[in-house]
């Protein structure tokens, strides 16, 4: 049964339609099932600006406002992963929700987001990334054993990043309350979430105010995936290996005017495997780039 509902997920894209308090960023971060005042604080810290509440809250829609936040009204059961209705009440948006951690390629999810881009006729498009653990789903089949595992940092990044790839304009994770408990109780989840959260914050201006670019390097099929923008005086890259195997690194992009945002390396090519005359990039993984006029 969780085999076919992942599966029913992933196929699926929910029309959504507004109701928010505070004006809509150009970029939204959002996570489901904010369960009261006390997790707005939580919110903020984490780079958040949108989220929706377990339940009808006026004036907690007033208190996010103050935060910066925008509460929007979430999927009408909380306890359920978004997507898996075809009728949702929330933004003018395109909803997308795919989890594939434990059972199914990292890439399958944003798949989904470029399908759902394609077919969306201009509407924006905003993905669901798995913030929770399939075995603690009340959806899942009770006559089956527990299967399932909460996604590791690198993986929360690589699906946001990757659907960012594929042209969305809004990540929003599920969820914030989940299986009886909530992610701040969980200090090593809340910690992983958050790591992805607050880095997608730095990137709102980018996302949001960039002028879009070509990539430094030729996009080619089984490659490195690329999206570039440039922002006051700089350029971006957001460079993804899609693959469940290590892919060649462009040469274009490891130049010494490129540099590596988010890393604890200054130099690219400290975060890549040796082959050769070449540089490998490791499986599912993103890198951050960005280029001043002048080298540093």
């Amino acid at each position: 049964m969780v085999r076919a509902l992942a599966a029913a997920l992933a196929a699926l894209a929910v029309a959504v339609s507004a109701d928010a308090a505070a004006p809509a960023p150009g970029f939204t971060i959002g996570i489901f099932g904010v369960d009261g005042f006390d997790a707005l604080q939580f919110l903020k810290e984490g780079g958040f600006n949108a989220a929706t509440p377990t339940a009808d809250a006026p004036a907690l829609t007033e208190a996010a406002s103050r935060f910066g936040i925008r509460l929007a009204a979430g999927p009408a059961d909380p306890a359920r992963p978004p997507a898996d209705k075809r009728s949702e009440t929330m933004e003018d948006a395109l909803l997308v929700g795919t989890y594939p951690v434990p059972k199914a390629p990292l890439e399958s999810a944003g798949n989904r987001v470029a399908g759902a881009v394609g077919a969306s006729a201009g509407k924006p498009v905003w993905a669901v990334v798995q913030a929770f653990d399939w075995s603690q789903s009340a959806v899942r089949d009770s006559e089956k054993p527990r299967e399932g595992r909460f996604p590791d940092i690198a993986e929360m990044r690589f699906l946001s990043y990757d659907a960012i790839l594929n042209g969305a304009s809004g990540v929003w994770f599920f969820a914030y309350s989940f299986g009886g408990a909530t992610l701040p109780q969980a200090a090593e989840r809340w910690f992983a979430v958050t790591s992805v959260s607050r880095e997608l914050s730095e990137m709102v201006p980018i996302l949001r105010d960039g002028a879009p670019a070509k990539p430094p390097f030729p996009i080619a099929p089984g490659g490195i995936s690329a999206r570039a923008w440039t922002y006051r005086g700089r350029d971006y890259v957001i460079a993804a290996n899609r693959q469940n195997k290590a892919v060649k690194m462009p040469l274009e992009i490891l130049d010494s005017r490129w540099r590596p945002l988010f890393e604890v390396r200054r130099y690219p090519k400290e975060l890549l495997t040796k082959d050769g005359d070449g540089w490998l990039m490791p499986p599912y993984r993103v890198m951050v780039f960005e280029r001043r006029a002048l080298p540093w």
